[in-house]
């Protein structure tokens, strides 16, 4: 893929994502008028139309764009493995930092993550591996990795630095009369089929206890295997699934999918945390700054 085209991609998904193009430039960054001709010119070079502003301001997408939203994600992620795999049969000097991550928590911070690090760092190459979350935290204690993106609830014995709180969603079908409320409580999870995330996920136990804690008795609890699983679950509308905020929306409009905000849902906390009495080198401290500032810059 040129490079024109996969920085095309990259602003066509974070357009996709925020559905407005000034919250969408200030997170790459780029400049407003800088994303807007990058996007006419991606409509051009299609020769589709990909966004439609509505009356409130809002750009929906249309039907092409939500069939290129997933390749586009798919692309990106190939090309970033893709340069893992050359980088790995090239002979280099550069310090490799290998940093393992709870599944999950690269989608908030972005796809292009490791690419953009490799680029403004060229004497540091960053690799990343996902585990589910539950994993993460032996991997740390055992010294397989140094350095991990670890979720709430964080081990005692290991040093973290917090880096965002997420919040919980829940994605309903437009067809659930719940869909019609701006947000939810757990309470509102009584009687309904709800897919909440497996037992290698921190949040699982959290659901489970909350449950039988507050009373609350959905109908049916099924388990999903990663954050599209419990997409899927509400857009063929078989009940509510648990995601997590600001994560990318996978589908369009077309979907008939909202996101409710769960209020008293699982905080989805995360940060970087590494084995007590590591001492950080220098290159990891700039892993860390640089997870720190693309943390900030999602969150704003």
């Amino acid at each position: 893929m040129s490079q024109l085209l996969s920085r095309q991609l990259e602003y066509f998904i974070a357009v996709y994502q925020y559905r407005d193009l000034n919250q969408a430039a200030r997170s790459i960054p780029i400049t407003y008028q800088g994303l807007k001709k990058s996007i006419t010119k991606l409509e051009r070079d299609l020769q589709i139309p990909l966004f439609i502003q509505n009356e409130d301001g809002i750009l929906e997408s249309t039907h092409a764009a939500d069939l290129l939203y997933d390749m586009a994600l798919r692309w990106v992620q190939d090309e970033a493995q893709l340069e893992t795999l050359l980088y790995e049969h090239e002979p280099n000097t550069e310090e490799v930092i290998e940093l393992c991550a709870a599944t999950g928590v690269i989608a908030f911070l972005g796809y292009d993550l490791t690419r953009e690090f490799n680029k403004t760092h060229p004497n540091i190459h960053l690799e990343v591996t996902e585990f589910f979350d539950a994993e993460i935290d032996n991997l740390l204690l055992q010294g397989k990795y140094d350095l991990g993106i670890v979720t709430a609830p964080f081990h005692s014995e290991l040093p973290m630095e917090k880096l965002a709180t997420n919040g919980c969603i829940a994605w309903i079908n437009d067809k659930d009369p719940l869909s019609q409320n701006e947000t939810l409580t757990m309470a509102d999870l009584a009687g309904k089929h709800v897919m909440i995330p497996n037992r290698m996920v921190k949040a699982h136990r959290f659901f489970q206890e909350a449950f039988q804690s507050r009373g609350i008795e959905p109908s049916t609890i099924e388990t999903g295997s990663d954050p599209y699983a419990a997409y899927y679950f509400a857009k063929e509308n078989l009940g509510v699934g648990i995601g997590v905020q600001g994560t990318p929306h996978y589908g369009g409009p077309s979907d008939h999918v909202k996101a409710l905000v769960i209020e008293d849902g699982y905080p989805y906390e995360f940060g970087i945390s590494w084995r007590q009495g590591h001492a950080l080198s220098e290159a990891e401290a700039t892993v860390m700054t640089f997870l720190r500032k693309r943390a900030n810059r999602k969150r704003r």
